[in-house]
């Protein structure tokens, strides 16, 4: 399970998953809880959007280290 922390101030939350492959596996959806990962090379991004409707940058992150 994958948990994002976000600043308190952002109304708005969102994540996306990509596949080792590139393949979007969860396009931008609105993030409420932690995220189940079951793939290494495995990419999680995301944003936040604040009361001004601006976007934070992007933040990345690779998963690696899942058991299999």
């Amino acid at each position: 399970m994958v948990t994002i922390n976000y600043e308190s101030y952002l109304a708005k939350k969102q994540y996306k998953v990509v596949g080792k492959n590139g393949n979007i596996v969860t396009d931008w959806t609105d993030y409420n809880d932690s995220i189940k990962i079951t793939e290494n090379n495995t990419t999680v991004y995301a944003k936040g959007q604040d009361d001004a409707e601006v976007w934070s940058p992007e933040a990345i992150k690779k998963i690696i280290n899942i058991d299999e």
